[in-house]
């Protein structure tokens, strides 16, 4: 039994939360304050009407990692990533609530039940991100280098070398690779926070669509990039400088499965701000996102050598 408390406080916790989320007030249409069974049952139903589960099941994600995170490698920097997204989409519920219950000409605002778990996700994030920094902290050079290249990002993607695709704002730029960048010199958790949290935010700040787009455009959608700081040692290998077949090929996976992320967040933006299907929104996102990733991969092909230079007389001492 004492062996096991962490996993009993971890399921009891769960059910709390879970009878929390049920029946609080979630959120308040025109005055009057809704729950999660309310909306769901209530209002129009579809099969976006999970998504208000997603930042829930997160919540229960990053609880039990907490208690679990001295029998799982690296379990209390999931946690940290998988509570801080859960934070944020608790705080924009109400948008997708309007958008996705027949509520779009209603006033949907945050109630209690929406402010109270939002709260409890940044809490844990930074109960997790104490854990975490035990081994892998922000030094003054990563900082540094990072701000340095999210300001980068956010000039290319102010205009310079960036081509407008579509209307509503899809383009081709080379505004991610700043943040390849950041991934591969600072890891996937740096990177995620640089990425997703910082250019993010600052990117959706200056687009001027709302913060209701923030989860999965900018948060997840850019935060994917950091996907590439996964293969950082298989593409800097032993400090060595010169092109290899090993490091290319982690390179050219890290790439794609960081494209394949941003597109697929894009997507389902697209789906529940637009009203589209999964096809329709997907068809959307590989108008330009491929080229852009494509532009970058050729970017960081052509600079592989440099970058392991620069990557072998600077090192970052990070775990992850």
């Amino acid at each position: 039994m004492k062996k096991n408390w962490k996993f009993f406080v971890a399921i009891t916790t769960s059910v709390l939360l879970f009878v929390g989320l049920l029946f609080l007030p979630y959120v308040s249409v025109e005055g009057s304050s809704k729950n999660t069974v309310e909306i769901l049952f209530n209002e129009v139903f579809t099969w976006i009407s999970f998504f208000i589960y997603i930042p829930f099941v997160l919540l229960i994600l990053g609880v039990t990692s907490i208690f679990l995170r001295n029998k799982v490698k690296h379990i209390a920097t999931i946690a940290m990533v998988v509570l801080l997204i859960a934070g944020f989409l608790f705080i924009f519920s109400p948008s997708f609530i309007s958008i996705n219950f027949a509520l779009a000409n209603e006033d949907v605002t945050l109630h209690a039940g929406a402010i109270i778990y939002g709260i409890i996700s940044f809490i844990l994030t930074l109960i997790a991100n104490a854990v975490v920094l035990d081994t892998n902290r922000f030094s003054v050079r990563d900082i540094v280098e990072g701000a340095m290249l999210v300001s980068i990002a956010i000039v290319l993607d102010l205009g310079f070398f960036k081509f407008k695709i579509v209307p509503s704002g899809g383009s081709i730029s080379l505004s991610m690779f700043p943040l390849f960048i950041i991934a591969l010199r600072q890891g996937p958790i740096k990177g995620f926070i640089m990425s997703g949290v910082v250019y993010g935010f600052l990117t959706c700040l200056l687009d001027g669509y709302g913060f209701a787009t923030f989860p999965f455009d900018y948060l997840l959608g850019f935060g994917s990039i950091a996907l590439l700081g996964v293969f950082k040692k298989y593409i800097f290998t032993d400090g060595k400088v010169g092109y290899s077949v090993k490091g290319i090929i982690f390179l050219i996976l890290g790439v794609l499965l960081a494209g394949v992320g941003r597109t697929l967040s894009s997507t389902i933006s697209g789906m529940l701000f637009y009203e589209v299907g999964f096809v329709d929104s997907l068809v959307y996102q590989l108008v330009y996102i491929p080229a852009s990733i494509g532009l970058c991969l050729i970017a960081l092909i052509g600079l592989y050598i440099p970058l392991q230079r620069i990557n072998k007389k600077y090192p970052l001492n990070n775990n992850l």
